[in-house]
């Protein structure tokens, strides 16, 4: 019997091309499983609102987040956000800078439309409702696109997500400003002595974005915002005060020294240690503007009473 025995060398030949052969097949397959599974995939968050009474109607603020979390483009997209009963005072829409999105409210609610929605881009809506009976914690939302319907997410926990949360404390302190600033604008009573600033003080609209867009800008300094996305927030800022007839106050100067500062810096300059920094000087606006709502409501009072226990609207605190 003739016994021949085949070279290392050839063993470690077979043994490599097996390798590769089992590394090109599953490779193929997940290339082939993925290809096969590209789809869009909608999901909407609604942030709870905290109705409040103003000017004798109940006041409401909500937002909803409407993000593409899938792996292909979402066709064709539609949705509406009803608040049954209410009336619809104001209403914004914000999305992906180069997305033309269709906007428009129909009685008690709010229809957009947009051509597409890319994967992990998010358009946010913004509403503000008020109405003679009580407001629901949130809307009424229904998103769908071309094949897909949108379900609902309480928390963002896809790890696609590209922004970080804002601390709970700082979401709970910057409503309550929103509602200090909204109960400015609907109960107000007395008489002013600047008749021009009082009619701009009526503007609520310009007095609600002003207040949200100012804390908009601070939790973007404060984070996840580059450059051009605190300078967005600082000159919606700007337009809201000039609507509203405050260009010559100094917070209206410190504004404007603000975004010259911004201006002036790069995406470098942003760093761990500048952003408070940068956070506490909108803060100190969101002060100074709040300060120039009190003086058009003579003996407002910032705090409330509960069981005996008042309470300071800014800091939640029982005195």
């Amino acid at each position: 019997m003739h016994l021949s025995i085949e070279p290392v060398t050839s063993w470690g030949r077979t043994l490599l091309a097996a390798a590769i052969t089992l590394l090109v097949i599953v490779t193929a397959e997940t290339l082939a499983h993925k290809l096969s599974s590209r789809e869009p995939t909608l999901a909407y968050v609604p942030s709870e609102s905290l109705p409040f009474n103003g000017g004798g109607k109940n006041v409401g603020i909500y937002q909803v987040d409407v993000t593409n979390e899938g792996d292909a483009v979402a066709d064709a997209l539609t949705g509406s956000m009803r608040i049954p009963g209410a009336t619809i005072d104001n209403q914004r829409v914000s999305g992906p800078g180069a997305l033309p999105i269709d906007v428009k409210t129909e009685g008690d609610t709010v229809h957009l439309s947009a051509p597409s929605l890319n994967p992990a881009e998010t358009i946010h809506v913004y509403i503000l409702a008020s109405s003679t009976t009580p407001l629901p914690a949130e809307p009424d939302v229904s998103v769908r696109a071309t094949g897909v319907s949108a379900f609902r997410r309480a928390l963002r926990t896809s790890p696609a997500a590209r922004f970080s949360f804002v601390p709970a404390l700082s979401t709970a302190t910057a409503s309550v400003a929103l509602m200090l600033l909204l109960q400015f604008a609907f109960g107000r009573r007395g008489v002013v002595d600047d008749a021009a600033s009082q009619k701009g003080w009526r503007k609520a609209a310009d007095v609600f974005w002003l207040g949200h867009d100012l804390h908009w800008t601070r939790t973007a300094a404060n984070s996840w915002g580059n450059r051009e996305r605190i300078l967005h927030g600082l000159r919606q800022s700007k337009h809201h005060a000039s609507e509203i007839g405050l260009t010559d106050t100094k917070a209206s100067q410190d504004l404007e020294n603000l975004n010259l500062t911004v201006t002036r810096m790069t995406d470098g300059d942003l760093t761990t240690q500048s952003r408070p920094g940068m956070a506490a000087k909108v803060d100190g606006l969101l002060q100074a503007f709040g300060n120039l709502a009190k003086a058009q409501q003579p003996g407002f009072r910032p705090r409330f009473a509960i069981g005996g226990f008042r309470f300071c609207a800014a800091h939640g605190k029982a005195e």
